[in-house]
């Protein structure tokens, strides 16, 4: 009954981040979609911004040329870490654009809860099981 108990636990802390990681993915391609409609439809653009790539499911077709655009400015983590904070200026002027901003922050935003929440409650749990013993 023991084994039982436990193996449904693990399976709801597995099924909970495969929950979890769904989000993640799903803006990573939020984050590839915008790259690819600044690729299709603003190429000057694009190039201004460093030759920026999608995280997963989308890569440009070239690589950067600059050395510090294929380090820096085209690494899929820094420019998706920058649009989550910053709206880039050539997407005010895109609806489609702004759709695929407005669902990438929001899945990181329900990846980020859904990562920190349990963690959270065990730090909590911990706390108050040390103190209460005391």
């Amino acid at each position: 009954m023991e084994t039982l108990r436990q193996s449904l636990i693990c399976g709801g802390i597995i099924g909970y981040f495969v929950f979890i990681a769904r989000f993640f993915f799903l803006a990573a391609r939020a984050h590839s979609d915008l790259v690819r409609f600044e690729y299709e439809n603003l190429p000057d653009q694009w190039e201004k911004d460093g030759e920026p790539q999608g995280m997963l499911f989308w890569k440009a077709p070239t690589k950067p040329k600059k050395l510090a655009n294929r380090l820096f400015l085209s690494n899929p983590g820094i420019t998706s870490l920058l649009w989550d904070f910053k709206t880039p200026k050539w997407v005010n002027n895109y609806p489609e654009a702004q759709k695929h901003l407005r669902a990438k922050r929001l899945n990181i935003l329900w990846w980020i809860l859904g990562i920190l929440s349990p963690l959270i409650l065990f730090f909590s749990s911990v706390y108050l099981v040390v103190l209460f013993e005391q």
